[in-house]
């Protein structure tokens, strides 16, 4: 009975001690726990932590280590270096967690960790430019799907997920990015990315990326919701200018556009090699300061630290008063635009998209519907070529003041000469044809030279006049009909250089009504009664040549079946009149009017005026009336 409480009381002190051996265990263990949540790992485990969880060629550096209380290691301020590269580091993070998934141990398909960060910020590749770059590497072609090829092989890792919150990659500033990151022997594979850009335009991005140490080539597939101008110091890091600088010229006034991309990176000589193409919708945006409802299409860009060429081909374009089907691409260098595409747009907004323009509009304006064919090249530096063609057909097109009911031109530029060939068209019921040739300065002060020849045939003379003279009371009636060429040079004060010939016809017009005529008029009129009829009905025709800053002819004659009218002199620029003037009785050609002018020939010296004043102010005065010779200050009549 003794030995079997003994061996009981011994069973007891052993079980006994076990529980307390179990208890101070646990104790321990909470106590370490606790101290590593709290204080930390002791400095030389966490060195050991960080270097088996350094990258391959890399070194993993954090200024405290702890616990995680739901299952894994917090991090505080974390670094990530390429080693043998000196400066910033290759990734950085205020404060990483690290947590086992447990499900990851029965389901191949699950990540091992969870990894979450806070103000993270990536920098991408960091050069050793001292070591010199790796030699060019041919790019791939864009994948469609990434993560079969990443996990082929065996894998070294299991799969990470990570979450990131207040994420800057490569100066791309992110609200949030999830995704999963498996490792296999061969690549890497960021797959089942959710992201979103922060800031004023920001949206979602999504997709996969899959990088190939080996051959330093980064690929992969993106859906994008936001602003390109986000991305625009992400674009210059990956030092790419040329994209950067066709990114600044839009502008979008509505919701962010979107695009869906494939791309590929690697790594050349001097940085970079990128390969891009995909699809864009754009919707109330503006290029060049260009406004459209409108704009999508297809998207491909090449590019290297030295060339790059992006291509918006095809593209549609949308806006109010009619649609653009083409395509542009911009390359660098030389720094060109070449286009080509058939437009129902506004000539100047199509011109100022492809910066055929430069800054300028075009001296013409197309208020109704407008067909354009163009193709061509347009030089964005100084020095790079520009040749392009344009076929134009306008209706109501304005010019000068003058509206013309149609016009059709071929536009044909070559470097700094621009010519219009074909002109043809109709205008106030008349038909017009002509060319012109515009060269431009090879230097900023100097000034664009032009040759114009035109001819105008049976055009209502009526509201040229109204434009002329700013009166459309007053039914002047006529037809016109005139031709002229003219050379110069462009520009305030170059009025003298310019020079021509030229010649007008007016008939069945009444010309006397013309306010240029209105002090002559009112003279005739009182002081021959009922002399106001007979000057309604004239025509009117005149030579002239351009030289020295005015208008000159030998002959102007404008010719009534009761009175004409004969003069010679000068027009200025400014305005200035200068004419001697005679009337004189019936039309010139007849033989009546040769017979009578000769039985009044003293009669018409009588009506001998001169012309002086403006434009805008004529005065007439009679040369030889007797009683009331005129003054020579220009009043008459007085």
């Amino acid at each position: 009975m003794s030995s079997v409480n003994t061996a009981r009381h011994k069973a007891f002190r052993r079980a006994t001690l076990l529980v307390r051996l179990i208890a101070v265990a646990a104790v321990c263990v909470l106590a370490g726990g606790a101290y590593l949540g709290i204080v930390g790992f002791p400095g030389w485990l966490e060195r050991r932590i960080l270097g088996r969880l350094s990258p391959r060629g890399m070194t993993l550096e954090a200024s405290r280590i702890r616990l995680d209380h739901r299952g894994g290691l917090a991090f505080r301020d974390v670094a990530l270096y390429r080693q043998g590269v000196v400066g910033p580091p290759f990734f950085e993070a205020a404060r990483v967690n690290a947590a086992l998934e447990p499900a990851a141990l029965v389901r191949s398909d699950t990540p091992l960790w969870t990894v979450r960060g806070v103000e993270a910020v990536f920098r991408g590749e960091q050069r050793d430019r001292r070591a010199g770059d790796a030699a060019r590497t041919a790019l791939a072609p864009p994948p469609r799907e990434t993560r079969d090829d990443a996990r082929a092989g065996p894998r070294q890792t299991s799969g990470v997920r990570i979450e990131l919150q207040a994420f800057d990659f490569w100066g791309l500033p992110l609200e949030s990015l999830e995704g999963v990151l498996w490792r296999s022997e061969s690549a890497v594979a960021l797959e089942d990315i959710n992201a979103r850009v922060r800031g004023d335009g920001g949206g979602p991005v999504r997709g996969a990326l899959r990088y190939t140490p080996r051959e330093a080539l980064l690929t992969g597939r993106l859906e994008t919701g936001f602003d390109p101008r986000l991305a625009l110091p992400f674009v210059r890091a990956a030092e790419v200018p040329a994209l950067a600088r066709v990114i600044e010229r839009f502008r979008f006034d509505g919701p962010p556009p979107r695009f869906d991309l494939a791309f590929s990176r690697a790594r050349g000589q001097r940085g970079g090699v990128y390969a891009l193409e995909g699809r864009y919708w754009m919707e109330a945006c503006a290029y060049n300061e260009v406004p459209a409802l409108r704009v999508d299409g297809r998207l491909q860009i090449d590019a290297t630290a030295t060339n790059t060429v992006v291509a918006l081909d095809p593209m549609l374009v949308v806006r109010e008063e009619g649609i653009a089907r083409g395509g542009l691409s911009v390359r660098y260098p030389p720094g060109e635009v070449v286009f080509h595409g058939r437009s129902g747009i506004d000539p100047d907004a199509l011109l100022a998209m492809t910066g055929a323009l430069k800054g300028r509009t075009t001296p013409w304006r197309c208020h109704g519907p407008a067909v354009i064919e163009a193709q061509g090249r347009v030089g964005l530096r100084p020095g790079a070529r520009t040749a392009f063609e344009a076929d134009m057909a306008c209706r109501d097109v304005e010019l000068a003041g003058y509206r013309a009911e149609t016009a059709a031109f071929t536009l044909e530029v070559r470097g700094r000469t621009n010519r219009l060939n074909g002109v043809r068209g109709t205008l106030y019921g008349g038909a017009f044809e002509g060319d012109a040739t515009f060269v431009r300065p090879a230097t900023p002060t100097g000034s664009v030279r032009y040759v114009v020849s035109a001819s105008l045939h049976d055009a209502n003379f009526e509201p040229v006049a109204a434009v002329l003279t700013a009166d459309a009371q007053k039914a002047v009636e006529g037809r016109l009909s005139g031709n002229i060429r003219v050379a110069g040079l462009m520009g305030a004060g170059r009025g003298r250089s310019v020079a021509g010939r030229g010649s007008l016809k007016i008939v069945r017009g009444r010309l006397f009504l013309l306010p240029l005529f209105g002090e002559l008029s009112d003279f005739l009129t009182k002081t021959i009664p009922g002399l106001d009829f007979v000057l309604r009905q004239s025509d009117a025709r005149a030579d002239f040549r351009i030289a020295g800053g005015g208008v000159h002819s030998d002959k102007v004659r404008i010719e009534g079946d009761i009175l004409s009218l004969v003069g010679a002199g000068r027009c200025g620029f400014d305005g200035a009149l200068d004419f001697d003037v005679q009337l004189t009785f019936m039309k010139e050609h007849t033989l009546v009017a040769r017979l009578l002018r000769t039985v009044t020939y003293p009669l018409s010296k009588l009506l001998e005026f001169r012309l002086s004043g403006t434009v805008d102010e004529p005065h007439w005065y009679p040369v030889h009336w007797p009683g009331d010779p005129g003054r020579k200050d220009g009043t008459a009549g007085q």
